[in-house]
């Protein structure tokens, strides 16, 4: 059937709106047009001509194989359904229809008819197949029951607009019961730190809210720092919709209202035991809760988790209506927040940071407390956004076991290299120059127990004013900015972004970074000037270095220029010259002797595959300058030579002989061209580590 919706006019105290025109939502279409019947029963004369005639309109819509045609005919207060039924309908796919449409499966007052049976609610539940008739369903609101199952529990026009002391829909009991009855109490979870959120738990509640949120009104308030209540919202005093609803309209809508009866958090009305989190979410009530979930999906699938994965979202997890209940401190480190983030680490997950498009989480006080945890207690941090509907992620290390799981032709560092290339520059960006001492807070006692937490004065001192300057701020700012430079490092020069976002010196301040994985394999935009610059920014404290260069157009001076930068703190190094054409014997040799100084060195793993060029004369020179390194001897050593033509046994020969007496792992890959001795060497080498 071909809709002939139009958009129907819903008055209201403002004036008028243009209701949505789209019909793909039948269940929408249908709670739109009894909210006007109800409009119609108390407007005046003057404007009941012209509702009576909108919400008179037929209107039609098609959902999955089953077609609907919706009249509502106000006089008669009566709702038809028509549904033009195949074979394939069964009587558990109307009662789905029901459901989907109107929220209730069947109550006494609705009837079904087929082309000659009319069904009453007995003989509706038993019946078989009633497809290959048009069937009609009829629904007398008089009665109170569809009327009843689809007007909103609180008419938004009743509640006044958001001042302290008036009223909010917690204020409703009728409200609150609607809520209670979709969210019935569950369980008690005494802990805060374990009621952690599902991807499950989330999808319900936010379903729930665009079934609903158009009987709403944003009346979210909260009070400054002068402890004014002030308005909450830009769309203060609308009805939303959820290409806008924000976790402080849910907050007042649902979890409030949900949780009033048992004083309980949300999670305790979805969840049946204790949700331990996986990860901790760092964020701002005021992104959509749609990007929100979309955020959550993103991550979900990239790890390969499944829907049951649990996250830690305070708004969910705190007990609303007593929150000083909660472990909410003088000192952050006492709270809910910190005590989460440890379950999260003991879990071997972390801290994911959800962004709005102008990552309004980086200037929020406890959003900032969570990253500078998240960073001194070493916590894996993953990143993402939302725009314009699709949801961006950068991980903080691959995802082995998920999406990042290496091949035969990539590696897992080059997948997620990869994967994180199209992240929205503006949000990178942002991230770059946040300064954590500028953040703010909705609360000012927060602001000063924070920012003097991360000053590490004492806790006597939480509620003085802080310090406007401390190099602790800049610690914290350093490596929040160099990590999401560091993410993004492959996209941002690629777009040539690199001198005009400071990339070199956002990564340069980050003397604190131990860790540090580049990816550039194939990168036809990575030179010789641009890896010396990496080189001149690297942190003297790393201790773990990976440089994928494979397939780059490199030469020896990129090789020549870095290895003398290396920081001697290094005691793992990975390092990918793969089918580098130009680099040469040369090159090699310069990163032989960079090896040699590297003193507290255990671990090497070197890529050298496909090099076509490469002789003997470089790998005998690796070998020599291992075996006489300063410093700690090596446990740990791995090489890869295949596809190297030139490479004779002189070369196996070499490494194999001086192979320090330290060493417990081992691993070459041979040329075929290899002697079968050199290789039964090799294969005898590495079964004896194997047993060391």
């Amino acid at each position: 059937m071909a809709s002939s919706a139009k958009g129907c006019l819903q008055e209201t105290g403002g004036g008028k709106h243009q209701l949505p025109r789209t019909t793909s939502n039948l269940r929408e279409v249908l709670r739109q047009k009894l909210i006007l019947v109800q409009k119609v029963r108390c407007s005046n004369p003057a404007t009941r001509r012209e509702l009576l005639l909108q919400a008179s309109l037929t209107t039609s819509a098609v959902c999955e194989l089953d077609q609907f045609a919706v009249t509502v005919r106000v006089p008669d207060e009566q709702l038809d359904i028509h549904i033009l039924a195949d074979e394939r309908t069964t009587v558990k796919r109307v009662k789905e229809i029901l459901r989907n449409v109107t929220g209730m499966v069947s109550k006494d007052q609705v009837l079904l008819f087929g082309e000659t049976t009319l069904f009453d609610r007995t003989t509706l539940c038993e019946a078989g197949v009633v497809g290959g008739s048009t069937l009609h369903l009829m629904f007398s609101f008089a009665a109170g029951g569809l009327f009843d199952a689809v007007t909103p529990a609180t008419d938004p026009s009743t509640l006044e607009d958001g001042e302290h002391g008036k009223k909010t829909p917690s204020d409703v009991p009728e409200h609150c019961a609607f809520v209670s009855k979709e969210f019935e109490y569950q369980s008690c979870i005494e802990k805060c730190e374990h009621r952690a959120m599902t991807l499950r738990n989330l999808k319900a509640v936010n379903g729930f809210a665009t079934a609903h949120c158009g009987d709403w009104k944003d009346v979210s308030t909260y009070k400054d720092s002068h402890g004014v209540w002030v308005k909450g919202s830009p769309k203060f005093g609308e009805i939303p919709s959820m290409e806008w609803l924000n976790l402080y309209v849910m907050n007042m809508w649902v979890i409030m209202p949900g949780c009033k009866a048992k004083n309980c958090s949300f999670v305790e009305l979805v969840a049946s035991e204790e949700q331990p989190p996986k990860w901790f979410c760092s964020h701002w009530w005021g992104e959509r809760v749609i990007d929100f979930e979309a955020s959550l999906s993103l991550h979900v699938h990239t790890y390969k988790y499944t829907e049951d994965t649990t996250y830690w979202v305070c708004a969910y997890a705190n007990r609303q209506w007593a929150i000083a209940g909660e472990g909410i401190s003088v000192d952050p480190k006492e709270t809910p927040f910190y005590k989460a983030m440890h379950v999260a680490k003991s879990m071997k997950g972390g801290t994911l940071v959800v962004l709005d498009k102008d990552a309004v989480a980086f200037t929020r006080i406890w959003c900032a407390f969570e990253e500078s945890i998240t960073l001194n207690e070493e916590l894996k941090i993953d990143i993402s956004t939302c725009l314009e509907g699709k949801a961006y992620l950068i991980t903080d290390q691959p995802c082995e076991q998920g999406v990042d799981a290496g091949t035969a032709h990539s590696s897992s560092a080059d997948l997620k290299m990869t994967r994180e290339l199209d992240f929205p520059l503006a949000v990178i960006k942002i991230g770059l120059g946040l300064e954590l001492e500028h953040a703010s807070a909705s609360v000012d006692t927060d602001r000063k127990h924070i920012l003097n937490s991360i000053s590490r004065r004492p806790v006597a001192e939480f509620n003085d004013e802080p310090p406007k300057a401390n190099p602790l701020y800049e610690e914290v700012n350093a490596q929040l900015r160099s990590t999401f430079a560091i993410s993004a490092l492959r996209q941002i020069i690629d777009a040539g972004e690199d001198d005009n976002m400071k990339l070199y010196d956002v990564i340069a301040a980050d003397t604190w970074r131990t860790h540090l994985e580049c990816s550039f394999s194939y990168d036809e935009h990575i030179t010789d000037h641009k890896v010396m610059q990496l080189a001149n920014a690297l942190s003297p404290n790393l201790r773990e270095l990976t440089l994928q260069l494979s397939y780059t157009n490199i030469t020896d001076e990129a090789v020549i220029a870095i290895m003398p930068k290396l920081p001697k703190s290094i005691t793992f190094l990975q390092f990918h010259l793969n089918g580098c054409h130009a680099v040469t014997d040369k090159g090699v040799e310069a990163l032989a002797d960079g090896l040699h100084e590297l003193e507290h060195m255990t671990h090497l793993k070197l890529g050298l595959q496909s090099n076509t060029w490469l002789t003997d004369a470089p790998i005998v020179s690796i070998a020599n300058k291992l075996g006489t390194k300063k410093g700690s001897g090596m446990i740990w050593f791995w090489m890869n030579f295949k596809g190297d033509d030139k490479l004779t046994d002189a070369s196996a020969g070499a490494l194999l002989d001086h192979l320090p007496a330290t060493m417990t792992g081992f691993g070459l890959w041979n040329p075929p061209h290899w002697s079968a001795a050199v290789t039964a060497r090799i294969n005898d080498t590495w079964h004896k580590m194997q047993h060391k």
